[in-house]
């Protein structure tokens, strides 16, 4: 008999969230997860393992079925995920304001480019100043708009069909085409493990327009596989799930 159930055994997380919080079908938190210290998230049989940096043993979280133990993986994918850009959100703002503040305003030039007299300053040196402020706040309020306009999307889909090991090309097995970029390599991911995405005709997995190759979603590109590279089977049962943020 299970101990979880699937849609009621994550408490939902919200913008101050730390951790995602686990809880079993009788309503007790069993484990609190800091999505930061985790390594690795599969699916095996019907029980979800999920491996951290702070322990040696795995968190074993078990379903009625293997399909139910799936797509448990994704909600718990899709709450730390929440948390996970939040952070990375906030950290993109405070390197552009250390940016802005680099490039933007040197506070000494500010106070060497006129001349200093005991408890006055000159009218030239207050101009400056307030002209190169302006320019500091003018310049963050661009970068805070680019981050507000910025889109979260996240797809998950099953393979249109079974691909086994023998399997030695690259398939579009989603037959899906993206419509937006990513900013930066995007995470994807078959049954919560990681699937690292290459630059070239060798790699496991890459983004094609059907002539040129990334590692970042452009527009109508779409996601290869290579079976045989990846080494384990592809089932329309899997859940292929792709996380980035647009342009």
């Amino acid at each position: 008999m299970s101990n979880y159930k699937l849609g009621y055994f994550i408490v939902p997380t919200d913008n101050m969230s730390m951790v995602v919080k686990i809880k079993d079908k009788f309503g007790s938190i069993r484990y609190s997860v800091n999505p930061q210290m985790v390594t690795m998230m599969f699916v095996k049989v019907n029980v979800i393992n999920v491996r951290t940096k702070s322990s040696n043993n795995s968190i074993l979280v078990d379903f009625a079925t293997n399909s139910e133990a799936k797509l448990a993986l994704v909600e718990l994918r899709t709450e730390m995920d929440k948390i996970k850009n939040r952070f990375i959100q906030e950290e993109v703002q405070q390197e552009a304001l250390i940016q802005q503040l680099d490039t933007g305003v040197d506070f000494l030039s500010i106070y060497q480019g006129g001349t200093q007299s005991t408890g006055t300053q000159s009218t030239g040196t207050q101009s400056t100043m307030t002209e190169r402020i302006t320019q500091l706040v003018t310049k963050l309020s661009n970068d805070f708009n680019t981050l507000r306009d910025q889109e979260n999307i996240q797809i998950s889909l099953n393979p249109i069909d079974n691909f086994d090991e023998s399997v030695d090309d690259h398939i579009d097995i989603l037959d899906y085409e993206f419509t937006y970029k990513s900013d930066g390599c995007p995470n994807i991911y078959i049954n919560g493990v990681h699937l690292f995405l290459g630059t070239s005709s060798e790699s496991i997995a890459y983004i094609s327009d059907g002539e040129n190759i990334f590692n970042t979603i452009e527009t109508n590109t779409r996601l290869y596989i290579n079976p045989y590279l990846l080494d384990y089977p592809i089932e329309t049962t899997d859940v292929i799930t792709i996380h980035y943020l647009t342009v």
